[in-house]
């Protein structure tokens, strides 16, 4: 329900391509055999919810360039929790039908956003195994995966908690939550007089005036007509070769992002016909949650979210290309393009508030 206060704050623009962010993680043992969630699950849900403004909001005139965040009087917490019973024989078998659920949290639209919290949970369950998986699907306005993943971390502290169920699952709140700030006003950006004015060039200026654009790939054009259905696949790397893996990052000067682009890359490079592929350009998020100087509030779930970008031309692509025919030339080639994207990730992170593109991301 929305009050008649307000609105809480101002937030961007919202496409719609990116519908949600969905965050899992295995529970042992099982909460409760049955098709409800149980006393105990609501009740540490609500500790969770009653101590995060940001799951206490909606959003109004999401599809405008006025959306903003709504105050909600009250809240249904069974409205927010689904259970799904699977038939799973093996650890393997649950792992698939986790990933088939998790995969459909992204197709669905939220619903009612104005007087509905955008974020929903949801319980995974095997009659043949002592665990369930649990789903933490949220709008990316509310929260970032940093945030989903100490969602998870609070929800196991109040489930170990000696809380006494509460079966009643209606919260109420008649005061508007106190949201933290924006991020552009929580970490301390600075912008350069070179790079404000290198912005309003590349924005503004003719294109006659400007050097031609290095074209990458980037695939089919977005057809809203085309059904929305998100494919996810299960990799499980066991824990022996998951140390091996990382001793080699380390061996070569790496780390396991920079091996995970390289590898994207040479699959690329190797799979799309050669015409089709000016150049890539690939990115990796990087959390500011340690860049705030918001202090007082170190737990509060939040968007603290920034990316930088690696480039790779015509030049890049051409050498990977040539080394595809020789397994010692392409294993080169790959932990050479791994060592590029860490040597970007560190210079990225040392000048992480400087000239960063985040900073003049703000709702008006």
């Amino acid at each position: 329900m929305v009050s008649d206060s307000p609105a809480l704050r101002r937030l961007g623009p919202i496409l719609g391509i990116y519908r949600a962010v969905t965050v899992s993680a295995r529970y042992v043992p099982v909460f409760s055999p049955t098709a409800h969630p149980s006393p105990r699950f609501l009740a540490a849900l609500a500790v969770v919810v009653r101590a995060q403004p940001m799951l206490r909001v909606g959003i109004t005139d999401e599809h405008t360039n006025s959306a903003r965040f709504t105050h909600l009087t009250h809240m249904d917490l069974r409205k927010h929790v689904y259970v799904v019973t699977v038939d799973a024989d093996s650890e393997q078998a649950l792992s698939m039908e986790v990933t088939r659920v998790q995969a459909a949290q992204h197709d669905v639209l939220w619903e009612d956003t104005p007087s509905k919290a955008p974020w929903r949970v949801t319980i995974v369950r095997s009659e043949t195994q002592d665990c369930e998986d649990v789903i933490f699907a949220f709008h990316h306005a509310l929260l970032d995966g940093t945030s989903g993943v100490r969602f998870h971390e609070a929800l196991i502290m109040a489930l170990d908690s000696a809380t006494t169920p509460d079966d009643d699952s209606l919260l109420t709140f008649p005061t508007p939550p106190a949201l933290p700030a924006p991020q552009e006003e929580a970490v301390a950006f600075t912008l350069s007089p070179i790079y404000i004015a290198t912005m309003l060039w590349n924005e503004f200026a003719p294109a006659m005036l400007k050097p031609a654009p290095q074209h990458v790939w980037g695939g089919q054009r977005i057809s809203v007509a085309r059904p929305y259905i998100t494919r996810l696949r299960v990799v499980d790397v066991p824990a022996e070769q998951t140390r091996a893996v990382l001793a080699a990052c380390r061996a070569n000067g790496t780390t396991l992002t920079g091996l995970l682009h390289a590898l994207v890359l040479a699959y690329f490079t190797k799979s799309l016909p050669e015409n089709a592929v000016p150049g890539f350009r690939a990115a990796t998020p990087m959390s500011l949650h340690r860049r705030t100087h918001d202090t007082s509030l170190p737990t509060t779930l939040r968007v603290l979210l920034c990316s930088t970008e690696h480039d790779f031309s015509p030049t890049d692509i051409s050498s990977m290309r040539a080394a595809l025919t020789s397994p010692a030339a392409l294993t080169n080639n790959i932990w050479a393009a791994a060592d590029r994207i860490r040597a970007d990730l560190v210079a990225c992170g040392q000048a992480l508030t400087h000239n960063n593109a985040a900073a003049v991301m703000r709702a008006k």
